[in-house]
């Protein structure tokens, strides 16, 4: 597929890009909600983020992504960050259950953990190329970030301007918006 790569806003033959990668537990079938029925979870009074059922879906038979960047972009930042993702995600997926039961109620609530051995500017990277591969106007509205993925040395954004966070569900679920 052509288009304009989400990272070089350069019109170029287009890879797919497995969003989270591929070996962080994206490898199998899954359902893609796409349209109208997205604007009903975000605009359902009654229904959580997270409730999909009865909704419509696409099945994409190679695990959740989109062709969004080009093979330059996608080699670079999987090998770059793509390994820190996946090591996070593999490690979350051991703590999960112990996780779990310390938070045994169904109420939202923060749980500290500390993750040793996984480089937390790398695995922000690759979180910021998954984020320019949904949302395709990013380096656009801010080329320095283009400059951030592409020089794996590079270091840190304005921490006015950007933060990171994340959350964790109860169930397997993969999402992006």
């Amino acid at each position: 597929k052509k288009g304009y790569c989400h990272i070089w806003q350069k019109y170029k033959d287009l890879t797919f890009e497995h969003i989270p990668p591929h070996k962080a537990f994206n490898y199998i079938s899954a359902r893609s909600i796409e349209g109208d029925d997205v604007l009903k979870l975000m605009t359902d009074e009654n229904r959580m983020p997270w409730e999909t059922t009865g909704l419509k879906y696409k099945s994409n038979q190679r695990g959740m992504g989109m062709h969004s960047l080009c093979q330059k972009c996608n080699n670079l930042t999987g090998k770059y960050y793509g390994n820190e993702y996946i090591k996070f995600a593999n490690t979350i997926h051991l703590l999960f259950p112990q996780i779990k039961e310390k938070i045994k109620d169904k109420r939202p609530q923060v749980a500290g953990i500390q993750i040793n051995g996984i480089n937390p500017l790398l695995f922000a990277k690759q979180v910021l190329s998954m984020f320019c591969s949904t949302c395709p106007n990013i380096t656009k509205k801010d080329p320095e970030i283009i400059d951030l993925l592409m020089n794996k040395d590079k270091k840190g954004l304005d921490t006015k301007k950007y933060k990171l966070y994340m959350f964790l569900l109860n169930e397997y679920k993969i999402g992006y918006t």
